[in-house]
């Protein structure tokens, strides 16, 4: 996946934009993680990783929801993880499991149920790789490993309307060659969400005092047959006063798709 920064951003910018427009945009610029995929292989013992089996305590359930159990998405090793992070909130040991309600027959989109998706945060001595049960499918366990990327605001987010009224089908041009240029899928943990519907926050909980940080976002991907639903992705929303005290039962997630 290639590396996006500040100067790459100006030199796509140049094709589409006036200087002072891409500045505006650099400004409101978030440094996020993507997390680039490796070849999958049998044995990837304590790395990161999209599907496979999950990392988790002894006494861990594994969760469902009307009789179906959640499908694993990521093991995310906090230990490798901690010091590429942006925020400097997330926990520093142990792993973070997402788990979402693959099998659902109708998952609506916009934000989802919480019976939808369960976080796991397991921060103990010793481990167990858990087997998938019956009635889920368990996907082929991909190598992720953090790379830094800037991230910026979708052309629809409020932030960016004056730029967007002003400036119209070239901002959005300019915004396709940055998606492009960024590569896909896009898997990433934090910075600006890539969306593919409207801004999110109107439609995440009023919680008192919270801000509302994206902790991941999970692209479709043929590698590990992921579709959500009509080739969308997934956003994982987590208030960062949680995150900075490694609460996770408040998380809200978001599935947008074409």
């Amino acid at each position: 996946m290639p590396q996006i920064g500040e100067d790459e951003i100006r030199e796509l910018g140049r094709r589409h934009l006036p200087k002072k427009a891409v500045e505006s945009l650099l400004e409101l610029a978030l440094p996020s993680l993507a997390l680039e995929t490796r070849p999958a292989r049998p044995g990837l013992g304590h790395e990161s990783r999209l599907g496979g089996r999950p990392k988790v305590a002894p006494e861990f359930s594994w969760p469902a929801t009307e009789g179906r159990p959640l499908y694993l998405l990521t093991v995310l090793q906090l230990a490798a993880l901690a010091p590429e992070d942006p925020t400097g909130l997330l926990p520093k040991r142990g792993y973070l499991d997402l788990f979402f309600d693959v099998g659902a027959p109708d998952l609506p989109t916009g934000l989802c149920p919480a019976q939808a998706f369960h976080v796991e945060h397991s921060d103990v001595e010793i481990f167990e790789e858990r087997p998938t049960p019956a009635g889920a499918e368990q996907y082929p366990a991909v190598a992720v490993e953090p790379a830094n990327q800037l991230s910026l605001p979708h052309h629809r987010e409020p932030e960016v309307a004056e730029l967007a009224e002003r400036y119209g089908s070239k901002l959005r041009r300019f915004h396709d060659e940055y998606i492009e240029a960024a590569g896909v899928p896009r898997h990433r943990m934090f910075g600006w969400p890539d969306l593919v519907d409207g801004p999110m926050h109107a439609a995440l909980p009023k919680y008192r005092g919270a801000t509302w940080q994206l902790l991941a976002q999970l692209d479709s991907d043929d590698e590990l047959d992921w579709s959500w639903g009509n080739v969308g992705r997934l956003y994982l929303w987590v208030p960062r006063s949680d995150l900075r005290k490694a609460r996770f039962d408040r998380c809200q997630m978001v599935l947008q798709t074409y």
